[in-house]
């Protein structure tokens, strides 16, 4: 059986000390949940949604930046013969070095721009899609 119970919010603190002063000293075979309970569980999930969102959000940049590092290297490797050939006809190794910073950067820029637009995106409508299936969400 179940009792529901509407209280007013200045009596809230009141009742629910009643309460638990009833089901834990006079009446031990009755379990009460409030309204502060609810609260108290949803900042529970909250926080554990927080917690593997923050670790998954971590994995992902140490795979995009080993992502990166494995593209700048392979970039390198493959243009061996090209750079080879672009310092026969005179170019420094500082222009070099500029260059492959030069290109470095720009991925980083294009990559930094389609996620902050394209991706927040994507995060912000695939969030809301799976969160606006749970009630208590906001």
């Amino acid at each position: 059986m179940v009792t529901m119970m509407n209280v007013k919010d200045a009596n809230e603190t009141d009742i629910e000390a009643f309460l638990k002063n009833y089901c834990e000293n006079i009446n031990k075979d009755i379990n009460y949940e409030s309204k502060s309970t609810f609260v108290e569980e949803f900042n529970g999930i909250q926080r554990t949604y927080m917690s593997v969102g923050t670790v998954l959000s971590f994995i992902i940049a140490v795979i995009g930046i080993m992502n990166f590092i494995n593209t700048m290297i392979t970039s390198v490797i493959s243009k061996k013969h090209e750079l080879a050939m672009l310092q026969s006809i005179g170019m420094t190794n500082k222009q070099m070095n500029e260059m492959l910073i030069l290109e470095g950067l720009t991925y980083a820029g294009l990559t930094r721009m389609f996620v902050l637009t394209l991706g927040t995106a994507i995060c912000y409508f695939g969030v809301s899609a799976f969160m606006g299936g749970i009630w208590f969400f906001k």
